[in-house]
C-alpha cells in the first residue's frame, strides 16, 4: 500500500514517542468534512462558514494555506476538522503554545476508553474508572461522546455567538470523525495491559520482517494517507469514497443508528473483531525508557482488511456529520 509506505519511513522516529490520541491524520478528517460539505445544501454552508468565519483562528488557521482549486468556505469547513488537533501540545512546541493549549485544548473529549477484554484475559480485573463518568468534577465533558452532546447542544442554542458556533463546530466535525476510528472507543486490558493500552498506543506491531515497531494507534491513522497529503489526494480519495457503490446511503445500514453510543459501540466491536481479531493479534509492548522493541508482524491480510474498514467508518462519518448539521444548519 503505497501510503503505508510512506509511512513507514517516519515511523521509527514515532515508534518510541509518547504517542497524542489523534485519528486518520489531518487528511482523513478533512476527507470526512469534504464529504459532510457536499452533503450539505448551499444555504447551509454559507451559515455554517458565517459561524467559522467569526472563530478566533479563521485567518490564522482555519482560512490559511487554502489551495487555488478550491473555495474559501469549503477549505474552512476542512480545516476546521482538523482545529482540535492544531491546538494539541506540538512538536517544538509553539511561541504561543501554552495560552492556546489552556484555552483550547480539550484532550479527553477525542476518546472513550470501553475496556475490551479479550479470550484469555477473563481474570484480568478492570482498573476503576473505566469507561469514565460523562462530566467531571467542573461539569465539563469527560469523554466523546459528552463532548459531541455539549456540541449539539451549542450549535442548536439561538443564545450562543457565532464565534461559540464556529469553535463547536469544529469539534463536532472532528470528534465524529475521531469516534469512527475504532481505536477511540477501548482500550485494551490483559495481562500484558493489564491498565490498558491507551487506544493502542501502547501496542506496537511491525508490518513487514524486520521492520520498525509501529503504534497500532498510529498505524489505523495511517492507513489511508501520508500525515501531510495534499488537497489533491484528499479530494481523489473523497471523490472514490462517493462514487463507490459500496458506499451508497442505501447500502449503509448502519445510517439508521443516529445515537452517538451506537457509533461509539460500532467501533468498539470493530476493534474487536478486525484490529485486535478477537485477541489473534500479537504485539509487543511499548518500552518506558525509549528502547527499541521488536514487535510481531501483522497477519497476511490484515493490512488489506484495515484498510476497508477505515474508508467505510470515513463516509459514515462523512454522511452522519451532514446528517448531524443539516437540521441545525436551517435558518428560523
Amino acid at each position: 500500500m503505497r501510503q503505508l509506505g510512506i509511512a513507514l519511513t517516519v515511523l521509527g522516529l514515532w515508534q518510541l514517542k509518547p504517542a497524542a490520541v489523534a485519528a486518520w491524520h489531518n487528511a482523513g478528517h478533512m476527507t470526512i468534512a469534504r464529504i459532510a460539505y457536499q452533503e450539505l445544501s448551499e444555504p447551509q454552508r454559507l451559515l455554517a462558514w458565517k459561524w467559522l468565519k467569526a472563530h478566533p483562528h479563521y485567518a490564522r488557521y482555519l482560512a490559511a494555506d487554502r489551495p487555488k482549486e478550491i473555495t474559501e468556505g469549503e477549505w474552512a469547513f476542512m480545516r476546521a476538522a482538523t482545529w482540535p488537533d492544531w491546538v494539541r501540545p506540538q512538536r517544538p512546541p509553539r511561541a504561543d503554545e501554552e495560552e492556546l493549549v489552556k484555552r483550547y485544548h480539550r484532550g479527553v473529549w477525542h476518546y472513550i476508553n470501553f475496556p475490551l477484554v479479550l479470550p484469555g484475559s477473563e481474570n484480568v480485573k478492570v482498573p476503576p474508572g473505566l469507561p469514565p463518568p460523562d462530566l467531571d468534577v467542573q461539569g465539563e465533558p469527560g469523554h466523546v461522546l459528552a463532548a459531541l452532546k455539549k456540541c449539539v447542544t451549542v450549535l442548536r442554542s439561538a443564545d450562543a455567538s457565532d464565534e461559540s458556533k464556529g469553535i463547536f463546530l469544529c469539534w463536532l466535525l472532528h470528534l465524529v470523525g475521531d469516534l469512527h476510528q475504532p481505536l477511540h472507543a477501548t482500550t485494551l486490558i490483559s495481562k500484558q495491559f493489564p491498565q490498558g493500552d491507551l487506544g493502542g498506543n501502547l501496542f506496537l506491531v511491525s508490518l513487514k520482517q524486520g521492520g520498525p515497531a509501529v503504534g497500532l494507534h498510529f498505524y489505523w491513522d495511517a492507513l489511508l494517507f501520508e500525515d501531510n497529503a495534499p488537497f489533491k489526494d484528499i479530494e481523489a480519495k473523497a471523490a472514490q469514497l462517493r462514487r463507490a457503490e459500496e458506499f451508497r446511503r442505501d447500502r449503509l445500514p448502519e445510517l439508521k443508528a443516529v445515537d452517538f453510543k451506537a457509533w461509539a459501540d460500532e467501533s468498539f466491536e470493530l476493534a474487536r473483531t478486525v484490529v485486535y481479531k478477537n485477541g489473534q493479534l500479537k504485539g509487543a509492548r511499548k518500552g518506558k525508557g525509549g528502547e527499541a522493541v521488536k514487535a510481531p508482524l501483522v497477519p497476511e491480510g490484515y493490512q488489506r482488511e484495515a484498510a476497508r474498514v477505515a474508508e467505510r467508518r470515513m463516509v459514515l462519518a462523512g454522511y452522519r456529520i451532514a446528517d448531524q448539521l443539516a437540521p441545525i444548519l436551517k435558518k428560523p
